[in-house]
């Protein structure tokens, strides 16, 4: 069995690039499975230089409904729409979180991943797979879960909730004689979750890799070190090894180590999991002893006088049955979960501006046709018949400087009757000038006009295609359509946005189409997407998403690509910038 981390928020020692999120490859004798997603489509990229073949995977299970472990669904169903991706029935709630002081900004899933035919919906419970997988959720919280939850919220009608993570569920992988609990962020507490493994197992996993929802934004209060270490107490009861990262913090997982010294490993970006044959211990025969290695460093100073266990205390120690640990029990009654819930969502965000709310609800896409659709970009008497998707392609490794350049993954929906590969990389700003200089020459030689409606890009097309003398000549003028309703204001039909979603194929296609139409240009461009961060406004955001469409004399072709993570929000429209160039220059000519 091999266990590969793919996404986790820092880099180890390789070329994979760490975003925060969580994705881990696993490969069984029967299986490739992924766990998460993490947060775009850095997956892919990753995934490329570990040299796994995301095709092949033939089983995703997504966690929880947040985006930094599912948002990477869409990239990864467009390279592979064969594998089955089991999510649970609560994870198509609208989730937001409150973190670090600000309004409420939308987490959950992007609204198209529902309508992927390879979805299955799990509903609470047990659900066993097959001999080797078996999801489970309706977790209960017996203990007080972790305090960081306090800023996350679903919408309820008009009104943000406490989360209570029903949508929460975990993976147990079964296979070589060993059991691996896969967690996510454990945000039920892990102690929660190791006892209803247990009461379905009636033993403890051989390991258990998942976060623990302990890091926070602003440092770290005697209370909360209280917290961690009272976690890491009640884990050291059992006899499993804990890998963590992601939502678990540096500092708590320093904490925690003092106790479970080498019972717990943090995993970084890229890292594999080694396991070795396990050794027998004469004092836990029930259990397997596991030695295991990863390919990373764990020399974390231990403090000697902060909370050690005691060598001889494993013999003296209660069972689980047994022992009370009632001073880190919840004490409030069940029946008023939901009232307190409410009440602290409301003081959270009291004072808070509200995200504009929709005021339609969505109708769902036909899963058969969500991914792959007729055009429906058009001049009139121009109409395209049908496009397909381009495949997206990986990084190219041929040379150690092509190691390092960033990778774009595009998927092109055209009327090319068969799939091509391409491949997108990144260049330094002058290079994207320079190819925005030679589309402008072109459009001058050839007596073209230009125009674009631009969203996320806020006007750098039309900027860069102005910075050539005798702009003039070409540019019929430009919008900047920042929000939902600016875009309408300037021809994009509200029924396209309320039906696909702002963030989709079809409304970059009627941007294109309507900027075209007023100016009546040549070539219209229409850009719609998300930079580094989700959009408060809009429930369908995922970061570094992006759709654009190219409407012209020549045909209309629309686009989806997923942008790495980058610097800053100028590095960001700086690369689709030049996504969108390159297409160009294929249309017009160079």
């Amino acid at each position: 069995m091999r266990i590969i981390n793919i996404i986790e928020n820092t880099a180890g020692k390789n070329d994979c690039i760490p975003e925060h999120g969580l994705c881990f490859y696993v490969e069984t004798k029967k299986h490739k499975i992924l766990v998460d997603t993490g947060a775009s489509g850095l997956l892919v990229e990753n995934a490329d230089q570990l040299g796994i073949d995301l095709a092949d995977v033939d089983t995703v299970v997504i966690t929880h409904g947040h985006y930094d472990h599912g948002g990477g669904i869409l990239s990864f169903a467009d390279l592979n729409d064969t594998a089955t991706i089991y999510i649970n029935e609560h994870a198509f709630q609208k989730f937001y979180s409150t973190s670090r002081g600000r309004r409420p900004r939308y987490i959950g899933l992007s609204r198209k991943v529902k309508d992927l035919p390879q979805v299955e919906i799990l509903e609470d419970g047990v659900n066993k797979i097959d001999d080797e997988l078996t999801v489970f959720s309706d977790i209960g919280d017996r203990y007080e879960n972790p305090q960081t939850n306090s800023t996350l919220f679903v919408k309820e009608g008009s009104e943000l909730v406490e989360d209570d993570f029903s949508h929460e569920q975990c993976l147990v992988v079964s296979s070589e004689g060993k059991k691996i609990l896969f967690s996510g962020c454990a945000h039920h507490g892990i102690q929660n979750i190791m006892e209803k493994y247990v009461s379905i197992f009636k033993n403890d996993p051989d390991m258990v890799i998942s976060g623990f929802h302990t890091a926070r934004d602003r440092g770290y209060s005697k209370e909360d070190i209280k917290e961690i270490r009272n976690i890491a107490k009640d884990l050291t009861e059992y006899e499993s090894v804990f890998y963590t990262g992601h939502c678990t913090g540096e500092e708590p997982f320093e904490e925690m180590q003092k106790i479970l010294k080498d019972k717990i490993k943090y995993v970084h970006c890229g890292d594999e999991i080694k396991l070795s044959e396990p050794k027998r211990s004469k004092s836990r025969s029930r259990n397997r002893d596991m030695d295991m290695d990863m390919d990373m460093d764990n020399d974390i100073d231990i403090d000697d006088d902060v909370d050690d266990i005691d060598e001889d205390e494993e013999e003296t120690r209660p069972s689980r049955s047994t022992r009370s640990r009632s001073s880190r029990r919840k004490e409030e009654p069940e029946s008023s979960t939901r009232e307190r819930r409410s009440s602290r969502a409301k003081e959270a965000v009291e004072s808070r501006p509200r995200a504009k709310e929709a005021t339609e609800e969505r109708p769902s896409r036909e899963k058969a046709s969500s991914r792959a659709k007729e055009a429906v970009v058009s001049k009139p008497k121009e109409a395209s018949n049908s496009r397909v998707k381009q495949a997206v392609v990986s990084k190219p490794k041929e040379t150690a400087a092509a190691k390092k350049k960033e990778a774009e993954y595009v998927k092109s929906k055209d009327t090319a009757p068969e799939k091509k590969e391409e491949t997108v990389v990144v260049r330094a700003e002058d290079t994207v000038r320079a190819k925005y200089r030679r589309i402008t020459e072109t459009l001058i030689k050839r007596e073209l006009t230009f125009t674009s409606m631009e969203s996320c890009t806020s006007g750098l097309i039309a900027s860069l295609i102005t910075d050539t003398e005798g702009s003039s000549a070409v540019m019929k003028g430009a919008y900047i359509t920042y929000s939902n309703d600016a875009k309408v204001l300037h021809g994009v039909p509200k029924e396209t946005i309320d039906k696909y979603g702002v963030y989709s194929y079809e409304t970059a296609e009627d941007m294109a189409f309507s900027a075209g139409a007023i100016y009546e240009a040549d070539v219209a461009i229409g850009v719609t997407g998300t930079m580094g961060n989700t959009d408060p406004s809009n429930d369908d955001s995922v970061p570094g998403e992006v759709y654009f469409a190219i409407a012209s004399k020549f045909g209309n072709r629309s686009y989806h690509a997923n942008i790495p993570p980058k610097h800053s929000r100028y590095e960001y429209k700086l690369a689709v910038a030049e996504l969108v160039a390159d297409k160009l220059i294929e249309i017009i000519g160079k």
